[in-house]
């Protein structure tokens, strides 16, 4: 494609990977290195409707509305993709009429840029079957790729080999990895044990990010967004920042030694644990996360309100509760782009940019 900009191609290990935040953060901080810098979602995954009625990618439209771009989400994500594309396509490939729409909106994105963004849907291989996967698309750009992960002990290691060894059948260039959802106290042992063995593996970790509520707190009525969970109580306080989330599994001697000390925590236990839960409202907490479907008994909904906790009740065992809120809390309000933006320069400080611009040709 004749045109000047570099493409930055962002793939995904996994849905939930943090791969839009990391997008958004690279974009802006080139952006404020003095780089012109613009996006594109190809093919949109995510669907969601503008004030015309206009189906778009959530992504898309996000980023155009953090990056005050001058074209509109559906002119970024010429295609969507659905389940009739997906048997109309699988295993011939994209039509070339397909293929002409994503080349002109990519013409268009990339017009005056440095660095194009190229975000591809949630996972690498994603659209392979039918020819849109980033992998087509970032061949298809003569662009390279940056590959996302969330952390998981023991197949961040899989996952990122994986990506390479696509990526390498593809003739794609990974420049590296950024992998995210690394609880913040782990970090050092992640850096002295695991980060060695990937290298080992040929793949150049350019990020490590921790998870996003220690990045930027988040609050009781976002926790209940996430897990689409019911308040039952304290409504009137879903704004309490929740900065820590500590799992109640012990007895209340025990738990005690931990919430006096502990400041703006959201308590996950079991809603039959009646004890634990007046204990810690006796404390500065946050919200109370009821999990298992359990309803409390009486007394915590009345201390709770006399309190200003909001009670969430989750219909999802505890383990399931906390990975959630840690996967899904990389979802993006779209209604509150300044703090979209707070997050992406936490984000940014995580990432090294110059390793990113060293892998693209561009001076640091």
């Amino acid at each position: 494609m004749n045109v000047l900009s570099v493409f930055l191609c962002i793939g995904g290990c996994e849905p939930s990977s943090g791969k839009t935040i990391v997008a958004l953060a690279i974009a802006l901080k080139l952006r404020e290195l003095g780089y012109k810098v613009s996006y594109l979602k190809p093919i949109g995954q995510n669907i969601t409707t503008t004030e015309d009625g206009s189906l778009v990618d959530e992504d898309a439209k996000l980023a155009v509305s953090v990056l005050e771009l001058p074209l509109k989400p559906q002119e970024l994500t010429p295609i969507l993709y659905h389940e009739d594309l997906t048997l109309k396509f699988m295993f011939k490939g994209l039509s070339e009429e397909a293929k002409a729409k994503i080349q002109t909106a990519a013409k268009a994105a990339s017009k005056d840029a440095d660095v194009t963004i190229v975000e591809g849907m949630s996972r690498i291989f994603d659209g392979m079957s039918t020819g849109a996967s980033i992998l087509d698309i970032c061949k298809e750009l003569g662009g390279k790729l940056l590959q996302i992960s969330f952390y998981e002990p023991q197949y961040v290691g899989d996952k990122l080999l994986l990506a390479k060894s696509l990526a390498d059948k593809y003739g794609v260039k990974m420049i590296g990895a950024v992998v995210t959802g690394v609880d913040e106290a782990l970090i050092p042992r992640f850096e002295w044990e695991v980060l060695p063995l990937i290298e080992q593996g040929g793949i150049k970790v350019v990020g490590i990010v921790p998870l996003l509520r220690e990045l930027t707190p988040l609050t009781a009525g976002e926790i209940a967004s996430i897990l689409n969970a019911e308040v039952i109580a304290a409504r009137d306080h879903l704004d309490n920042v929740v900065k820590e989330l500590l799992v109640g599994a012990w007895t209340v001697e025990k738990a005690m030694r931990y919430l006096r000390r502990a400041m703006d925590y959201a308590l996950v236990t079991g809603g039959d644990r009646t004890d634990l839960l007046l204990a810690a409202l006796e404390t500065p907490v946050s919200c109370l996360i009821l999990t298992g479907g359990f309803y409390p008994d009486q007394h915590v909904l009345t201390r709770a309100e006399e309190k200003g906790v909001p009670v969430v009740l989750s219909r999802f065992d505890t383990l399931t509760t906390t990975r959630r809120i840690d996967e899904l809390a990389f979802r993006l309000d779209p209604s509150n782009i300044g703090r979209i933006k707070r997050i992406a320069s936490s984000v940014s400080r995580r990432i090294d940019i110059n390793a990113i611009l060293e892998s693209l040709s561009l001076q640091g």
